[in-house]
């Protein structure tokens, strides 16, 4: 007998899922029939139907309205690495990680920092949209 074609990703599934009750976040899928519509994000739970592609994502994202960019960063980062922090009054700003209250408890816990310009900037704008015309 057969085994099921998506059983590696489910055990994968299975094994990301003690750690993240929302473990369909690290998988994407795309439509067999449809292919050229390309791979987009989980957003619920899945049976790994036999319809569909899975794979892992290579990072997590977030969407917000028509953006879609890496999630903030959640751990402290190394002491000297490069990082972009969005804030609202001056936007994007460049910053070496110190590991100082003001990152940790302002910036780190509110997933304000990313670690490249483009992801920061991106979800400037998509804060930004909610405001502006």
């Amino acid at each position: 007998m057969e085994g099921h074609p998506h059983a590696e990703l489910m055990a994968k599934a299975a094994e990301i899922a003690k750690k993240d009750k929302n473990w369909w976040r690290h998988f994407e899928v795309r439509s067999i029939k449809d292919r050229d519509f390309g791979w987009h994000p989980l957003h619920s739970a899945t049976s790994f139907g036999l319809d569909c592609e899975y794979r892992l994502r290579k990072h997590l994202s977030i969407q917000i309205g028509d953006y879609d960019f890496p999630e903030p960063v959640r751990k402290p980062l190394d002491v000297g690495q490069n990082y972009w922090v969005i804030t609202l009054d001056y936007g994007v700003c460049p910053h070496i990680w110190t590991g100082s209250n003001q990152e940790v408890h302002c910036w780190l816990v509110r997933g304000l920092i990313h670690l490249t310009k483009e992801a920061a900037e991106t979800h400037i704008k998509a804060l930004l949209s909610f405001t502006q015309q």
